[in-house]
């Protein structure tokens, strides 16, 4: 029963809120939130790694490297060449104590450069450091010599220690030392540089200090941040969400404001919303329409096939063609639901041939005369020359049809249905005239609709209702134009128009010479030439 129950309210068992991972249960704006805090979080804390544990590491690294950068110096200018004042500015601007030698392998030195700025300097204040330690050092090593040294204030003495020995609560002095031969023989250049490292504890206390006030208000102005951003951000979106609740009716308005991709969603929601109301209304006049259309012949047909079978003596001919007719109705009606459902949804792809759209006219003509001959209908072509277009053959021949057909079941007591070509400007029209009832002006537009019913004189005889829809899908598809003129009592003249072809008509397989030319010319053919392109 409870799956029963989950069943019928739209959530599966296995999707229920408690089952989907958090991702999936946060909305857009707690996601949002979320994310935020933790990326300030990761600032903060790199913060805290950068400027606490790691700052002595820092200053250490820095305090080696202008060290190395003040014997590059001296070595780039040559010590011979450095006179006192350019040491200074060198012993200055790295922080460094400097003093240079001359080495001689018999234990001799010569003084090339003293330059003293520090207040305690290894160098020059104990003997632990001295040069010629320092230099049987450094030669044992390739050259170089660093050491840290450490000062006991109380004893007055220096002593040697390793780098991880050195604290952070003591003064360190840093000394390097560096070997390069003289020009000399027998005599090497021995540079040696001494730098004090301060003691970082009271900075780093006082950097706690001020990260720890620094990371109350950073935590506040990223939440205030993240929520105000989250915000922005969602606000649009969910007045689309509640907007699309509405989705496909008249209410429905997705006019959210914000981001320019939220605008877009917006007018694509909009024209979307709009297109499937009108597709509902259409449904649903579909429905009233053909459910009228479709039910009139199939109650003819089963009432006509119950009275056959149930009584003999009804098995007339007669029944038997009312019966094929109303079949033969029913027939006429799904082919063009067919025939516009593709034509509309681009299933029914353009084939562009050159051919004689006089002839085609003509072959109408002559058909729909042949078949309507026993009813007394006058159907007339007036073409003064022969017209080629480059289109869909088969397709414009279905417009031909369609208008004709409707001429036929709209025309007046006369049965006059007048067919007229006119070639104008690298164009050439085709009108269809009636002399029926006519229509007011005010319903020329909804006669294209499917299933537009004007009123009940407005009939369709044995129509599906879908003609002049289809002559609407097709010249919106093959490019042309379509319109109706019509008045009141005055009939109506329902044209079409396509370009002349390029190519001449001598290429075009027809008889010209077959064509009957009405008598009538073409200036007697009702039509407004001012309105055709």
């Amino acid at each position: 029963m409870k799956q029963e129950s989950s069943l019928k309210s739209g959530n599966s068992p296995a999707f229920t809120a408690e089952k989907r991972p958090l991702g999936a249960r946060l909305s857009m704006r707690e996601k949002l939130i979320v994310f935020i805090v933790l990326f300030f979080g990761a600032m903060i804390a790199m913060l805290w790694l950068f400027q606490t544990l790691l700052l002595d590491d820092f200053y250490r690294a820095e305090k080696k490297k202008d060290v190395l950068a003040a014997c590059k110096a001296l070595m780039i200018a040559g010590v011979e060449d450095v006179g006192t004042e350019e040491a200074k500015r060198i012993a200055e601007k790295y922080g460094v104590c400097i003093a240079a030698y001359e080495m001689g392998d018999v234990g001799s030195s010569l003084t090339l450069l003293d330059t003293h700025i520090l207040s305690r300097c290894t160098v020059h204040n104990t003997n632990a450091a001295s040069k010629f330690t320092i230099y049987r050092s450094a030669k044992e090593k390739d050259g170089e010599f660093l050491q840290y040294f450490t000062y006991d204030s109380e004893a007055g003495i220096f002593s040697s220690i390793s780098e991880k020995e050195a604290a952070r609560d003591s003064e360190v002095s840093m000394v390097y030392a560096r070997i390069y031969e003289d020009t000399s023989p027998g005599y090497d250049t021995l540079i040696i540089l001494d730098s004090i490292i301060s003691p970082m504890n009271a900075t780093i206390r006082t950097v706690r200090v001020q990260l720890g006030v620094f990371t109350a208000l950073f935590t506040f102005f990223a939440i205030v941040f993240a929520g105000m951003l989250s915000t922005g951000f969602t606000r649009p979106i969910e007045k689309l969400t509640r907007s699309a609740k509405s989705f496909g009716t008249d209410s429905a308005a997705f006019n959210a404001d914000g981001y320019r991709e939220i605008k877009e969603l917006s007018e694509t929601l909009d024209y979307a919303s709009s297109e499937l109301a009108k597709t509902e209304m259409l449904r649903r006049e579909l429905i009233a329409n053909i459910s009228h259309d479709l039910r009139t012949p199939l109650t003819m047909l089963i009432g006509y096939g119950e009275m056959m079978r149930d009584i003999p003596e009804e098995n007339t001919p007669e029944n038997a063609g009312n019966i094929v007719r109303e079949a033969e109705r029913l027939n006429a009606l799904v082919t063009d639901m067919l025939e516009l459902s593709r034509i509309r949804s681009g299933t029914a792809p353009l084939k562009s041939t050159v051919f004689s759209l006089t002839q085609r006219l003509k072959d109408t003509r002559d058909s729909y005369s042949e078949l309507l001959s026993g009813e007394g209908y006058e159907i007339t072509l007036c073409a003064d020359s022969d017209a080629t277009v480059c289109s869909d053959s088969t397709m414009i021949g279905q417009v031909i049809q369609n208008l004709v057909l409707n001429a036929v079941q709209h025309t007046g007591k006369d049965k006059k249905v007048e067919i007229a070509q006119i070639i104008s400007d690298g164009w050439v029209t085709v009108t269809v005239s009636d002399t029926g009832m006519g229509l007011p002006p005010e319903e020329l537009p909804q006669i294209w609709e499917r299933y537009y019913k004007i009123n009940s004189a407005h009939r369709r005889g044995s129509g599906s209702g879908l003609g002049l829809s289809i002559v609407k899908a097709i010249m919106e598809q093959t490019g042309g134009h379509y319109g109706v003129d019509s008045a009141v009592e005055k009939g109506s003249t329902f044209w079409f128009a396509l370009p002349i072809s390029s190519q001449s008509a001598a290429q075009v397989p027809h008889t010209p010479g077959d064509l009957p030319i009405s008598s009538q010319s073409a200036a007697q053919v009702p039509h407004t030439p001012g309105d055709l392109p």
